[in-house]
């Protein structure tokens, strides 16, 4: 986004997303600890809200019939297309599909400026919702003892029973992510993120769905082995599998959650940050 509007790239860094290792850090809790945190899966996320509960905010701030029809359609593509397992990865991946719901409804929305909303809306909240909560239904089904965490689960259709309310930053995150076998992380914008950080450095084990973000410069490829340290999914065959797999392999889990530990404290803690940053201005001065 910044090259787009223009910004020089060579003054563009890619600063690593710290962590706090006396805060995020491996734990052990007694007896009363476990039965509170401890867990076969776990998800923590306030975007709680149905694909369609999004979709149907969008759809209120349109008057125009024909604009209503066409957004309509979209969203049952967009839907298919999310439960045929192809997700929408880039902004762009929406584009075809609004130009598919035009051409079924014979009519197009001219201005740039809405379409342009629209794609974002689709991007940001529709889209990202599907990406989030198919997994959550998947394992749902599949009967293992999930924990869903943020605001707003409570009041999910098909997930309710899951919701254990909101969890604070510090001390009880850490607790999850230490007594929680499989922590998820479901980001639509790929999975750098500071809870995947955090959970990491706390020795959490963490099942990632794939996206191809991860693997762009500045993505978790730049600081992860992707076939070592980090464990992904790519469709609903894959989780089940892997989902399984390390649900019955403790010890795997282990091995996998202390390399990526080991990573977390060489490359995405505060003063790595902080070197990262004077040594770029560094670089820059020097050039002049």
């Amino acid at each position: 986004q910044l090259l787009n509007l223009g910004y020089p790239a060579e003054r563009l860094i890619y600063l690593p997303i710290p962590a706090n290792p006396e805060l995020y850090r491996p734990l052990r809790l007694n007896n009363k600890g476990r039965e509170k945190y401890g867990c076969e899966v776990s998800y923590i996320s306030h975007h709680s809200w149905l694909p369609q509960e999004a979709f149907t905010n969008l759809l209120s701030r349109f008057a125009d019939p024909k604009v209503k029809q066409i957004l309509e359609v979209m969203f049952e593509l967009v839907k298919a297309r999310f439960y045929e397992e192809k997700d929408c990865y880039e902004l762009a991946d929406y584009e075809p599909l609004l130009w598919e719901a035009e051409e079924q409804k014979g009519s197009r929305i001219a201005d740039n400026r809405v379409r342009a909303h629209i794609l974002d809306e689709f991007f940001y909240w529709i889209g990202s919702s599907f990406r989030r909560q198919l997994p959550l239904e998947w394992i749902a089904e599949e009967g293992y003892d999930l924990r869903l965490y943020g605001t707003g689960w409570e009041n999910h259709p098909r997930l309710s029973e899951y919701a254990r309310g909101t969890a604070r930053n510090g001390e009880e995150l850490c607790k999850i992510y230490n007594f929680s076998q499989v922590n998820l992380q479901l980001m639509h914008v790929g999975n750098l993120h500071l809870r995947l950080v955090d959970g990491l450095l706390s020795g959490g084990f963490f099942l990632l769905k794939y996206h191809p973000w991860d693997y762009q410069e500045g993505g978790l490829v730049s600081y992860f082995d992707m076939n070592q340290d980090l464990v992904e999914f790519k469709c609903k065959d894959d989780f089940r599998r892997k989902i399984k797999f390390y649900l019955d392999h403790p010890e795997e889990r282990r091995l996998v959650a202390e390399r990526a530990r080991k990573k977390v404290l060489e490359k995405l803690t505060y003063p790595v940050s902080m070197q990262c940053v004077i040594d770029k201005a560094k670089e820059q001065i020097k050039k002049g």
